[in-house]
């Protein structure tokens, strides 16, 4: 048996594959999905918005993660990222699907987390920062899971 805490810190502290070992089965946060950032979508990286509203939830520090999202009978992959919100203690949470059957806006999913990917990085144009989500969703879409 492995302590919340040592769970918690894993997370907390982005390793991803570490957390999901000590639990037995993939992290996840359940939320509804809602429109997401609007440059993504000029960029052909559409996006939703996770619902987050508790400040207690665990959600992994600021970066770039695989996962997957689980909703009725469909596993879509995807890519997620997590930035810090404004004005707030709750960060801003942003996923790309790379296969979407519907709209999944207003939907409430299971989001799993698989890996970190990297860090947040700055960008010094929407070029710059398509070309980076490409090479993302490359490396992701070259994972198993």
């Amino acid at each position: 048996t492995v302590s919340s805490t040592k769970i918690r810190q894993a997370l907390s502290s982005g390793r991803i594959q570490r957390a999901n070992a000590y639990l037995d089965h993939f992290y996840f946060i359940k939320t509804t999905l809602t429109h997401g950032n609007e440059v993504m979508k000029h960029i052909h990286f559409p996006s939703y918005r996770l619902r987050i509203e508790d400040v207690t939830k665990l959600v992994p520090p600021i970066g770039v993660y695989a996962v997957s999202i689980q909703y009725e009978n469909e596993l879509l992959k995807g890519m997620l990222n997590v930035r810090a919100g404004t004005d707030s203690l709750i960060p801003r949470v942003d996923v790309h699907l790379f296969s979407e059957p519907e709209s999944l806006n207003h939907k409430l999913v299971n989001v799993c987390f698989h890996k970190r990917i990297r860090d947040e990085l700055d960008f010094s144009s929407p070029d710059a920062m398509q070309k980076q989500l490409e090479n993302d969703r490359q490396v992701i879409e070259d994972l198993i899971y």
